[in-house]
């Protein structure tokens, strides 16, 4: 069995541009609510997307996708970042890397830029559990970046990279997820593969 300290986890995640969620208009009692009392909708919810990956080392790069994640862009993502991180990582080429089983993941094209280019990449069952301890990351993420409202893509690519390079909490959040990964896994076999608690 693969040790986990050796895995690197990896995925992309959408955050919405939006306003923190919570919010209250005071008025007085029997007065009539006006259009000043209410928030109003957007018609058309603004979101980037990013790629990013982990390991018990902590946090690796974090990359904005424009547009929809393609193989070409894959590979380039993986090349541009993902390659040199490993080296630093695992010099000795011990480490293996995971993903999910998105189209553009599996395409031909990528799988032989894997190959080529020394990328141990862990089989992933197609319809399982998603066991993968980035999910749990992007969560933490995603709650601390909309403690702030942002209001354009710059703003929120500009939260969601400082939070990533807060090196001190999220380098813990690594540490805690990648030690709690042998729980999660054995929580799963007793399951049978039936929903747990991570």
């Amino acid at each position: 069995m693969m040790n986990t300290f050796q895995v690197v986890f990896s995925d992309e995640a959408a955050f919405d541009i939006t306003m923190p969620r919570s919010r209250y208009s005071r008025r007085e009692r029997g007065s009539k609510i006006t259009s000043a009392h209410i928030a109003q909708h957007r018609p058309f919810l603004r979101r980037i997307m990013v790629w990013a990956c982990f390991c018990h080392a902590g946090p690796g790069p974090i990359v904005v996708i424009k547009g929809t994640m393609t193989g070409l862009k894959y590979i380039d993502t993986l090349s541009n970042y993902l390659v040199p991180k490993m080296e630093i990582w695992f010099p000795d080429n011990s480490g293996a890397f995971q993903q999910d089983n998105a189209p553009c993941h599996k395409a031909k094209r990528v799988l032989d830029f894997m190959e080529e280019n020394g990328i141990h990449r862990m089989d992933w069952p197609p319809y399982s559990p998603d066991l993968s301890p980035i999910e749990n990351l992007w969560a933490i993420v995603k709650q601390k970046v909309h403690t702030v409202a942002t209001h354009t893509a710059n703003q929120l690519t500009t939260r969601i990279e400082n939070i990533w390079s807060d090196d001190e909490a999220v380098k813990r959040d690594c540490d805690s997820l990648i030690e709690g990964m042998a729980r999660r896994i054995q929580a799963c076999i007793e399951a049978a593969g039936g929903p747990i608690k991570y």
